[in-house]
Formats: C-alpha cells, structure tokens, sequence
C-alpha cells in the first residue's frame, strides 16, 4: 500500500492570521504518516528551510520541487523511495488580466497602467521506483481558478505530457479548481451559486474533468472501497470537500487524486479521507491509501508494451 497524501499549505502562512505554519503542518503531516506528499503554493521565499524539515521529519528524503514562478513558488513533491523528475513544465492556458496601477505584486515589482499579468500555472512530474512493482508515475499541478476554458486547456497540456512521459501507472494529485456537478446536491449548488455572484466571480462550472476520464483516468474519490463522506446517508455519498478550512464547513471539493492503471499495474484505490483535523492552510489534506499490483501476464500479451 502507498499512502498518498495531497495538501495545498498556501504558502506556509495562516488564511487569517498569515503567522508561519510550517511546525504545524509537520505535525499534521507526521500524524498522517505520507509515503509519498504532493505539496501545493510552495513558497521557498516564505520558508526557505520546509524541504529540509519536511524531509527529515517526515522521513521523505526524496524531494522535487518545480517553482514556475520566478523559480521560487509552486509545486512540490516528497517521497520515502526514490525519484526522478521526467516532466517540469509551465502549462498554457491561465487567466489574464490588468492590476490597478501602483498595486505591489509578490514579485515585489509595481503594476503600471495597463500592465496585464497572466496566471502561470505548472506541472511537476516524477517517477517513483517502487520496490515492489517498479517505476510509477506522480504528478503535482494547481490550476486555473478562475475560468473553466483555461483549466481544459490545462488539462489537455497535462495529458498530451503524460501521454508522452510515461507508460508507468499514473497519480496525477493536485488543487486542480475544478468542481464535479455531481458532488453536490441542487441545494448547495445554488449555494455556490450565491457565494459566487456575492462576491463578483465566475458562476460555478463543471465538465473539465471530463477530459481526464476520456483518457482513461480514475477519481479516487469514487473508485475508492472506503470515502469518508460530507453525506451522512449511504446511498449517497459523494466524495468529501476539501475548501475551505475558514467556513462551518467546507464548500467546494478542489483537490484530487486521479489515477491509471496499465495492462502490467493496476492501481486500486483502498481509502479516500479529508483530514479535516488540520486546518493550517485554507484547503485541508487529502489522504488517499493505494494499492498497486502486478497483473499476471499471458503468453498472449506478455510482449506487449503499454502506453498512456
């Protein structure tokens, strides 16, 4: 079994207090116990020491990071076994739009009249040599949130990636900002419609994800033999919210795991939790237990080779 564990840390800093987390997301994390942590707003100008410390508490000595931004913020991924980086990449797609004049960036440059900013958006891609089945594949990404085009634009890249990076099983974890019509009832759906329109956003949308089950990918969220759910009736358990920790409850489900077997590996999902115990950051942790195994082969495809 491989416990994958998916936390968006918001930069290491408080929702509402914007104090250091970093001790306390060590403790969260410890009791968690990941083998492998998608981490991401990885900010190493906030916390220049967190890989370090994560590292070494957690006993995840492997660490990539990918900072698609001024080479400093991004995502991040930390594992017990060993890796190797295959994909780093800046997506296309991300909303554009125009800063007030003289508002101060996180670059620490001044917005100009008329200056337009577009949101960059990047993927990190790594192979983990498992001991028992061999190389897998994981993937780190936070998209657009904002505008359902430029996340199916995001989408499309990370698959045409994928598709070329690898024929190992695949993770793919992340803050994708992408909402499932289907994991919420009318009720809160207009909900979110109202929260959406009260502050000036985008409606709610559904159907990017699509993509990904198009290309034979797997919500671990409804795969799973076990979900702790936000229903508490048993015919309808839609898979928990993850966002945010600053409400009675969370609204919105934003972080996933997705996953795809090949003819040599499948990939099953036992557990799929939101430890809502940790409310560091404005997401909580996805905890997810998986199973990987080796399919026997036949004399018939025991040549063949499998593509993603």
């Amino acid at each position: 079994m491989l416990r994958i564990v998916q936390y968006n840390i918001h930069r290491f800093l408080h929702p509402t207090t914007s104090t250091s987390t970093l001790p306390h997301v060590i403790q969260a994390l410890q009791r968690l116990k990941p083998d492998v942590l998608t981490l991401n707003e990885m900010d190493i100008t906030t916390e220049p020491k967190a890989f370090q410390a994560l590292a070494s508490a957690l006993q995840l000595p492997y660490v990539e990071f990918y900072g698609h931004v001024n080479g400093r913020y991004g995502n991040a991924i930390l594992s017990k076994h060993p890796l190797k980086r295959t994909v780093a990449t800046t997506l296309r797609g991300g909303t554009s739009f125009e800063f007030p004049p003289g508002t101060l960036k996180l670059n620490g440059t001044v917005a100009e009249a008329g200056e337009t900013h577009r949101i960059v958006r990047g993927l990190l891609v790594c192979e983990i040599a498992h001991p028992q089945v061999g190389d897998i594949c994981v993937g780190c990404t936070h998209l657009d949130h904002i505008d359902i085009e430029q996340r199916k634009i995001q989408f499309q890249h990370i698959m045409e990636l994928l598709h070329h990076a690898t024929t190992s099983p695949v993770l793919l974890c992340g803050d994708f900002n992408a909402l499932e019509r289907n994991d919420y009832t009318d009720l809160q759906w207009a909900g979110l419609e109202q929260r959406a329109a009260a502050n000036h956003w985008n409606p709610p949308s559904s159907g990017d994800l699509q993509q990904l089950t198009q290309h034979g990918y797997v919500d671990s969220g409804r795969s799973s033999k076990n979900v702790n759910s936000d229903s508490d009736s048993d015919s309808d358990r839609p898979p928990p919210c993850t966002a945010p920790t600053t409400t009675p409850e969370p609204l919105y489900r934003i972080d996933y795991l997705w996953t795809k077997s090949t003819p040599q590996i499948d990939v099953a999902c036992l557990n799929h939790t939101v430890d809502r115990a940790t409310t560091c950051s404005d997401h909580y942790p996805l905890v997810v237990d998986v199973a990987l195994t080796k399919k026997k082969t036949t004399r018939r495809d025991s040549g063949r080779s499998s593509h993603l």
